[in-house]
């Protein structure tokens, strides 16, 4: 069998360099840095209501959303973690019981699905009960508003205090 030069080599494959018998890599590009997201507005708590102002959920908390179960756990985690410790912080040492809750969806585009909505925020309410030492199987969900921020996309859990009036 008849062995093929390097200089034939060199022709045939561009990307050899002289003397190495390996590819060049091509050089990666490099990524713009992300824009820095703007703040928040404070969670709140009034006489009958306690809000509580988070981003909104990642897709893959979303009841259609697919992915590893370990992708989708350490999301269900953060988001519930980050729940946690936003309550913490604006209820101070009162421990208020809400009776119900209200979702309002500030999105950057159009509206989505009502019932993927109200599905991405089941481990941020876990988060909030958590914090207010209650099970969230007494909260009755009341209503859920959507509206386009594309500024400041977030989402507002308005835990009622008191029974809203129809």
């Amino acid at each position: 069998m008849r062995a093929c030069r390097p200089d034939r080599l060199r022709q045939r494959f561009p990307l050899i360099r002289p003397g190495a018998e390996k590819p060049v890599k091509k050089a990666a590009k490099k990524k713009a840095a992300p824009k820095p997201l703007p703040p928040l507005p404070a969670s709140t708590l009034t006489d009958d209501t306690l809000t509580i102002v988070l981003r909104i959920p990642p897709y893959e908390i979303s009841p259609n959303g697919r992915g590893h179960w370990r992708t989708i756990a350490k999301h269900k985690k953060a988001a519930k973690k980050t729940a946690n410790l936003v309550t913490l912080g604006a209820i101070g040492t009162a421990r208020p019981q809400p009776v119900g809750y209200s979702l309002a969806y500030y999105w950057p585009s159009t509206h989505r699905d009502d019932d993927n909505a109200i599905g991405s925020c089941k481990a941020i309410l876990d988060g909030i009960c958590a914090a207010l030492g209650m099970d969230d199987k007494h909260l009755r969900f009341h209503a859920l508003h959507h509206h386009a921020d594309r500024s400041c996309p977030r989402v507002e859990i308005i835990m009622h205090l008191t029974a809203p009036t129809p």
